[in-house]
């Protein structure tokens, strides 16, 4: 039997350690529980946070809803208690306001609070099929553990700009903790911004290497096992070296790459902040498989902080462009993909831009329609990605000394010196390096014109060619994610899958990863129903229309 210390005697011990660090301290303490052995359910938080003044003050401890991009559902605060100097803090039921585009929720104390609040709560993991799945910030258990960002579980009050943060664990035999600051017990200076996007993962973890440095690149993760992963990691360990040298990266700092595995979206996701990404891995993927390891890549190039400031979702053709494209191109450039492997992941995006309803929406429009569509949400990666191969082509055409990499690495080189770069600050480097022939195109791209292929965009070795297509469409409206047991709603009539033979009301017995389907030309989709006693098998071409595309193939000639 594991003994465990006493709550009140472990929090009593981090509020002493905390004394001995100069500012503000936060002393946080976290214990998964589970339903039974091998099978976590929640995670037990418990802090201590001593004021800077005295004086009393009142209390507002902040819960993130995560929206727009997720829905809360099982994973809400419960069995909340708060002490403070003088004992016991009742706390007003919980009110939600929105700020920013994020909807928070506020538990405020019914009494101004006096020195060392003491705050001790349980957060139950989400359901694993999510209501609404955005980026894999929400609590979930994996592979006997835990693992969610900080905004996932983390109810607190307003923090200074800067603090340290001592992180204790409570941990099962044979478990072992990871987080983006390191591995177990530890302490560090960070921000609260850091603290909410931070990676927190506690269970039978597996790792590589065999013997973490905390130096350089490392993986922890949850729900695969070696066997599974070995290969893959040290095959993955290679690209985050081409892209440390790309990207100017410290051979010393550390890169941590985390992962998650559980039975949620049949696809593979992932969620990065500055020197670390979450993926998610279904039970089914292979690590191995090109998709994910250009999925990987892609959060590597997030990790190294290749961004602009911008609204939310606003300037994803740069974010996610810039990644898809780096992570295709550089691994490309040094052998880590096949020439057919380098084919298939270009032709996905370009599918995906091509064949998608929404592909002509003008930039300040993503966000609004960024989920009208089951595959709106990919034009921002797709058409960056064609955008950054046109202007490659065209900066080698021009003859000019510049590359899509080198002007990513001076906008990397703003950000490294203080300065957050934005569009504007693209577009002026652009007017300086390239002129006004890429100051136009870029115009041309924000404002939602169609993007044809440059003569050379991708490089030697392939070429575009016209492809017949249409547009991607299920021809029904629900469900969104097409998971078992949800049922057929919103079929239109004379739709290519009313005329296959769905009906409204068809119950899914199966879940469909849409990805490959609209990352293809012409792949047609099976579903799989139940009809009152009956099961059927209907297949059909989701696509409707004509749409002007183009996809990539092999280079006549030497390559």
């Amino acid at each position: 039997m594991l003994l465990r210390p006493p709550l009140l005697f472990v929090l009593f011990l981090l509020h002493a350690l905390a004394g001995r660090a100069a500012g503000p301290v936060l002393a946080l303490h976290l214990r998964p529980t589970y339903a039974h052995p091998g099978r976590a359910n929640g995670l037990a938080v418990a802090y201590s946070l001593t004021p800077r003044t005295a004086q009393p003050r009142p209390l507002d401890l902040r819960f993130d809803m995560l929206a727009p991009f997720l829905v809360r559902n099982s994973d809400q605060v419960t069995q909340l208690v708060v002490t403070d100097a003088r004992g016991p803090v009742a706390m007003a039921r919980p009110t939600v306001k929105a700020a920013n585009g994020q909807r928070i929720q506020h538990w405020r104390a019914s009494r101004l609070v006096v020195g060392t609040v003491r705050v001790a709560y349980r957060v139950p993991v989400a359901s694993a099929i999510a209501p609404k799945r955005g980026p894999h910030l929400d609590l979930q258990a994996a592979g006997g553990g835990v693992a969610g960002a900080g905004q996932g579980f983390l109810l607190l009050p307003a923090l200074p700009a800067a603090f340290t943060l001592r992180l204790a664990w409570q941990l099962v035999a044979g478990a072992t903790a990871a987080s983006s600051y390191g591995a177990g017990n530890l302490t560090a200076r960070t921000t609260a911004d850091e603290l909410a996007t931070a990676q927190f993962l506690a269970g039978p973890l597996y790792h590589y290497p065999a013997h973490p440095s905390g130096r350089g690149f490392s993986v922890y993760g949850l729900g695969k096992t070696a066997a599974e992963l070995d290969a893959p990691m040290a095959a993955a360990e290679r690209v985050y070296e081409l892209e440390r040298r790309a990207f100017g990266g410290s051979a010393t700092q550390s890169f941590r790459f985390f992962f998650r595995s559980y039975p949620g979206s049949p696809f593979s996701s992932g969620v990065a902040s500055p020197g670390v990404f979450m993926l998610y891995l279904p039970p089914s993927v292979s690590v191995a498989d090109v998709q994910e390891r250009a999925t990987i890549a892609h959060e590597m190039v997030h990790a190294w902080g290749l961004s602009l400031k911008a609204a939310p979702m606003v300037d994803d053709w740069y974010t996610e462009g810039i990644a898809d494209y780096l992570a295709l191109t550089l691994p490309y450039a040094a052998g880590l993909y096949t020439p057919a492997e380098y084919l298939a992941l270009i032709n996905t995006d370009a599918s995906f831009y091509y064949t998608n309803a929404r592909r002509l929406t003008p930039d300040r429009d993503v966000p609004a329609g960024m989920w009208a569509g089951r595959n709106a949400w990919t034009l921002s990666y797709a058409r960056g990605m064609l955008y950054f191969a046109n202007l490659d082509a065209k900066l080698r055409q021009a003859g000019s000394p510049h590359t899509v990499l080198s002007l990513a690495n001076e906008l990397l080189h703003m950000q490294r010196a203080g300065h957050a770069p934005t569009a504007h600050d693209w577009l002026a480097l652009l007017r300086r390096a390239a002129g006004a022939w890429a100051v136009a195109d870029w115009q041309a791209m924000v404002a939602g014109q169609l993007l044809r292929p440059a003569p050379g965009a991708f490089g030697p070795g392939v070429a575009s060619r016209p492809v017949p297509t249409g547009f991607f469409d299920l021809g029904f409206a629900e469900p969104v994610a097409l998971q078992a047991g949800k049922r057929i709603k919103g079929l239109v009539a004379g739709s290519p899958a009313a005329l296959a033979g769905l009906h409204e009301g068809d119950e899914l017995t199966a879940a469909v990863n849409l990805i490959p389907i609209y990352g293809s030309f012409s792949q047609p989709i099976t579903l799989h129903v139940r009809r009152g006693a009956d099961t059927l098998a209907i297949t059909y071409q989701p696509r409707t229309g004509q749409a002007e595309a183009w996809e990539w193939v092999a280079a006549p000639g030497p390559r």
